[in-house]
């Protein structure tokens, strides 16, 4: 009898699995970014296939990367196996370190992540993630993918332009003039949270200093294949 519940059991996993890995890759190919200021309108859904920013009230005092910077000034940060020093964001006119765990420890903003978070958590929330990025000047980041269930950057400091790319898109990403498939989202103090869907893809661009962090998760049957699929 045992062994039945247990086969039986390894049957439903892998159903669900199934079933969420098909779920995470539907999209809507007729998308537009929805604009909201109740976060009551994300509780309850999953699998959202539209972009959503979102008019939060943020409490969080920097008011210059500067601060940041002249406090970790011997301090540095390795990702994507770059090293980059903060004296080096302190001499350097256009410079970014983007996605980094520690500098989301630095920033300690734990309770503001938790805290948004809320929103999007349901049973079956797994392997978050949290990360955060400091931009100086201009700069313009490589086009990534989302390959998360949830993928929420948050304005700190500052303000961008994020060009989003839906995945009917995915074949003409290399096009020089991909720009104009793109949806673009000015994320700022005012709209500062965007949750980008599924697949996904984007690129950041900054024209003055900018503070953003980012909250990555997945669920118990998607984190194997989110963590390794391209």
């Amino acid at each position: 009898m045992l062994h039945i519940i247990i086969k039986l059991s390894i049957v439903f996993i892998i159903i669900f699995i199934i079933k969420n890995i098909h779920d995470i890759n539907k999209f809507n190919p007729e998308s537009n970014i929805i604009e909201i200021d109740d976060t009551e309108y994300i509780k309850g859904k999953e699998n959202i296939q539209d972009p959503l920013l979102i008019k939060y009230d943020i409490n969080y005092n920097i008011t210059d990367i500067y601060t940041i910077i002249n406090e970790n000034i011997n301090d540095f940060v390795i990702e994507n196996n770059t090293l980059t020093t903060f004296t080096d964001l302190n001499s350097q006119s256009n410079i970014y370190i983007q996605n980094s765990k520690k500098l989301y420890d630095i920033l300690n903003i734990s309770s503001i992540h938790n805290e948004i978070f809320t929103y999007f958590n349901n049973m079956f929330s797994f392997n978050k993630k949290h990360y955060a990025s400091i931009y100086k000047g201009t700069n313009i980041t490589p086009i990534t993918k989302n390959k998360h269930n949830i993928h929420l950057i948050i304005c700190l400091m500052g303000e961008c332009e994020l060009f989003l790319y839906n995945p009917k898109h995915s074949d003409i990403l290399n096009n020089k003039n991909i720009k104009k498939w793109s949806s673009t989202i000015n994320i700022n103090n005012n709209n500062n949270i965007l949750y980008i869907p599924p697949n996904w893809n984007y690129s950041i661009e900054t024209k003055s200093d900018c503070i953003l962090s980012s909250i990555d998760c997945d669920n118990f049957f998607t984190f194997l294949y989110n963590d390794y699929r391209i």
